[in-house]
């Protein structure tokens, strides 16, 4: 009897598993997509996607040093074209800095609430800044909290991030406690381009 446990989990798990991994929402919807029903033209059907180059890829990557008495480090917003596989359209450097401690994050190792300053346009090509929207300037003041847990649900180090009052697990993490660095690259969604 005891060994019919492990059995009725493993499936379970790999369900769990399989959700998470492949849900729609990690797939760019096509702006071409027209799969609500309407008639495929015959450029529809050659197998030529030219959209890829229509939507960019948006990932925030940061590095800080992160210890007991605060946080200190960069982040830089880039919009990638092709869906994140070409060139970097536009990259937004700004400093994320420590304000106070939070104690709100029950999964979390330590979490701080931070304020960003100095952004400035690090790199441009194509399009640039101008052309997907992006400026520097309101990165400067903006707020946001940052947590780091260990282990998440048993699985995976992550940098945590309030959602609508609740702490949600928003991108894979490297924290070395020693050290007090801490590594992160988060791809926040996609961005339309036309």
């Amino acid at each position: 009897m005891s060994s019919a446990a492990p059995r009725a989990a493993v499936p379970w798990l790999a369900l769990v598993g399989l959700l998470l991994w492949s849900a729609p929402a990690c797939e760019p919807a096509s702006p071409d997509d027209d799969s609500a029903g309407d008639d495929d033209t015959a450029d529809d059907d050659t197998g030529d996607d030219d959209s890829a180059g229509d939507v960019a890829l948006v990932v925030l990557s940061g590095e800080a040093t992160v210890d007991g008495t605060g946080y200190a480090g960069t982040e830089t917003h880039e919009v990638i074209a092709e869906q994140g596989q070409g060139d970097t359209l536009c990259a937004i450097t700004y400093t994320w800095t420590s304000v106070a401690p939070r104690d709100d994050c029950a999964v979390c190792e330590w979490a701080w609430d931070l304020s960003a300053s100095g952004a400035a346009v690090t790199a441009e090509s194509g399009v640039g800044c101008a052309g997907v929207g992006a400026d520097p300037a309101p990165f400067d003041g903006a707020q946001r909290a940052h947590g780091f847990a260990a282990e998440f649900i048993g699985h995976a180090d992550v940098l945590m991030v309030p959602v609508a009052g609740e702490w949600e697990a928003v991108a894979y993490a490297g924290y070395n406690p020693k050290t007090g660095v801490l590594l992160y690259e988060w791809e926040t969604g996609y961005q339309s381009l036309d």
